[in-house]
């Protein structure tokens, strides 16, 4: 079953929802274990949900928002320049992952895109089939359609229109 334009507006924003209630949560409990949980990385969950969908600003703002939260609320046995430094190193690793994430994602998306033919395929040197994994002699059109985004359309070469319908046709 397809969904509508609205029905898919819809999902996203169930999903946001989400992923608000649960970046919500983890802040949550960083400040109700203030200072038994010293390593926020709770937060880091929130922050590869949103850049693996691709939703770089809020994943970069919870990867700020958060260790500067934690800074300021925690009681951390850290003082000074300390909690300054590990607030530091937490905002760069949460932000190089996020960066980390969305790179990954990409790259996927635009593997997934990409369907490449091959090697060596057995073209009959005659009829122009192809033969297929398991043996059998296919039409080139199928085969590639199969293997790949491609579709055809059929129309004639200028020699070929020549040679079998005795035809001018011009070289467009």
């Amino acid at each position: 079953m397809a969904l509508t334009s609205e029905g898919k507006a819809n999902v996203v924003y169930l999903e946001h929802g989400l992923w608000l209630a649960v970046a919500g949560v983890f802040v949550w409990i960083d400040f109700a274990t203030r200072g038994f949980i010293d390593i926020p990385i709770l937060y880091l969950i929130p922050v590869a949900w949103a850049a693996w969908r691709r939703w770089l600003v809020p994943a970069y703002a919870l990867a700020v928002i958060g260790p500067t939260l934690h800074l300021l609320e925690s009681q951390s046995s850290y003082h000074g320049l300390a909690r300054l430094t590990n607030t530091a190193v937490r905002i760069v690793v949460f932000a190089g992952a996020t960066w980390l994430i969305a790179r990954v994602r990409d790259r996927q998306q635009l593997l997934q895109e990409v369907r490449v033919l091959r090697g060596l395929l057995p073209v009959c040197s005659f009829c122009k089939k192809i033969r297929n994994d398991v043996g059998v002699w296919e039409a080139i059109e199928s085969y590639v359609s199969r293997h790949s985004e491609a579709e055809f359309t059929h129309g004639l070469c200028p020699p070929c229109a020549k040679q079998h319908y005795d035809v001018d046709v011009d070289a467009r």
